[in-house]
């Protein structure tokens, strides 16, 4: 069968556009490839061959496909399935976003591959940093997967959908938009409870504390990332519990308390000995800014220096794991408060 390339979702609309279609066609009619098409359709094989490369003409229209394309004989049945497909399809090309709001009056028969592709996609843009990208995808997702409306979802569908909330939090949240996060974050950690999944649960605690402290609900976040890292704990996730034990500390830098959070730091540090060394690198950072808060230049420049050294032993580690445009930026404001601290000491 054709393959639905969620990349073009991105940067491709056209192509993914074509190829979902041409994959449901394959589906429904019991075919594949561009020669069975044309066989069980009114259009040739260079016709099913454009649509699915996205170099033909435009996507039909659902009237052309139901008179001109498909063959009298078509049961209704399938006619009524490919409507829907086709509709999918057509909302790829020409209003991804509406996807988002739209109640289908069935989910789409795609394949879950097809949803793991695009979550796929979706965070590796996160990674990167492209959040409009991630967003975009993320937001089709959530519109393919929510089509049923009020019908419950398959357990697999329903926690990839939680799963898919959660990146949405962390990318409005990048984006400066702190509300929609919530809500996300929210709803993702009531999802992942019904569905009794405790850490994903605990993952959206951590996600929707983040958010709290973007809208300087600092108290708040520090409960959330404290329940966390309890769940995380219990359920022997050593590299989230860290993770969520590292925001606790910096919710505790953002409320005052810096000698508190310096010394959570560093007992996060011995703990983070046994994860990947991804874990140990943020941990570095925020021991350089706690130290730069009680003015030791000296200490602050011995953990950046730190950090820089395990970035230099394990680059693709730290790019795999981290989001590297993130800590380029916490990298370089360290960077730039140092040197405004020795200038201000030598003067």
């Amino acid at each position: 069968m054709s393959q639905w390339d969620p990349k073009g979702l991105l940067d491709e609309p056209k192509r993914a556009a074509g190829q979902a279609l041409v994959a449901a066609c394959e589906d429904l009619l019991g075919v594949e490839g561009p020669a069975a098409l044309a066989r069980a359709s009114r259009r040739s094989k260079a016709w099913w061959c454009k649509l699915r490369s996205g170099k033909g003409g435009e996507l039909p229209p659902w009237s052309e496909m139901e008179q001109e394309i498909l063959l009298p004989d078509c049961p209704p049945d399938v006619r009524g399935a490919l409507k829907l497909r086709h509709r999918v399809a057509w909302l790829l090309l020409h209003d991804p976003d509406f996807l988002a709001e739209e109640r289908l009056q069935a989910l789409p028969e795609l394949p879950l591959e097809h949803f793991e592709a695009t979550q796929r996609l979706a965070h590796q843009a996160l990674l990167r940093g492209d959040f409009p990208d991630a967003l975009r995808s993320l937001k089709l997702l959530r519109g393919l997967l929510t089509a049923a409306g009020t019908e419950p979802l398959p357990r697999d569908r329903s926690k990839l959908l939680a799963t898919c909330l959660c990146d949405l939090s962390a990318c409005t949240r990048q984006m400066g938009a702190p509300d929609p996060a919530i809500h996300h974050a929210e709803e993702a950690a009531t999802r992942f409870r019904q569905l009794g999944e405790a850490g994903g649960e605990a993952a959206a605690w951590m996600e929707l504390g983040l958010a709290y402290l973007e809208t300087s609900r600092c108290a708040e976040a520090l409960g959330l990332f404290h329940r966390a890292r309890s769940q995380f704990h219990q359920l022997q996730m050593q590299a989230e519990a860290v993770a969520a034990g590292r925001h606790a500390a910096a919710a505790l830098l953002r409320l005052g308390r810096v000698e508190e959070a310096e010394q959570q730091f560093l007992r996060l540090l011995l703990e983070a000995n046994g994860p990947r060394p991804a874990c140990r690198y943020p941990i570095l950072l925020h021991l350089a800014e706690a130290c730069l808060c009680r003015r030791d230049v000296e200490r602050a420049c011995h953990w950046l220096e730190n950090a820089d050294s395990l970035a230099e032993q394990h680059p693709q580690e730290l790019a795999d794991h981290l989001l590297p445009h993130l800590i380029r930026r916490q990298r370089a404001h360290l960077e730039q408060a140092l040197t405004a601290a020795r200038r201000q000491r030598s003067a």
